[in-house]
C-alpha cells in the first residue's frame, strides 16, 4: 500500500539575502502557528549555513538558508505545499505594496499580532 502522507519535497523559496522573502516567511510560519523544534548555524569557508527545523499542524518542515545556494524549506509535500504557496501571495503583496497603492499584505505582521 502506498502512503501520500509519506510524500517529501523540497523546494527553493528564494535568495537567502532578500529581506523580503525572510519577512514573508517570518509572517506566513506565524500565521500557520508554526513551532520551532531545533536550529542549527554553521560556517564552513565563505558559506554560513543556517537551518531551522519546525512543526506545522503535527508535519515537520525544515528551512535552511545557505550563502550562495539561497533559501529552501524541505518535508511533507502537503505542509510545503502550503507554505510555499503562503509565502509567494505574502511576498507578492508586499512587492506591490511598494510599487503601488498601499495595500497591506493579507499575511501581515497586523493580522499575524507581531509588532
Amino acid at each position: 500500500d502506498f502512503d501520500m502522507s509519506t510524500l517529501t519535497k523540497s523546494t527553493m523559496l528564494g535568495d537567502e539575502f532578500d529581506e523580503t522573502l525572510i519577512e514573508s516567511i517570518r509572517t506566513v510560519l506565524s500565521f500557520l502557528g508554526a513551532i520551532g523544534d531545533t536550529q542549527e548555524w554553521a560556517v564552513a569557508g565563505s558559506q554560513e549555513i543556517e537551518t531551522r527545523t519546525l512543526i506545522i499542524d503535527g508535519a515537520r518542515i525544515e528551512i535552511e538558508s545557505e550563502t550562495f545556494i539561497g533559501i529552501t524549506i524541505s518535508g511533507k509535500s502537503s505542509a510545503i505545499d502550503r507554505v510555499s504557496e503562503l509565502v509567494s501571495v505574502e511576498y507578492n503583496l508586499r512587492v506591490t505594496q511598494k510599487l503601488s497603492n498601499g495595500l497591506s499584505p493579507v499575511y501581515s505582521n497586523e493580522v499575524c499580532g507581531i509588532n
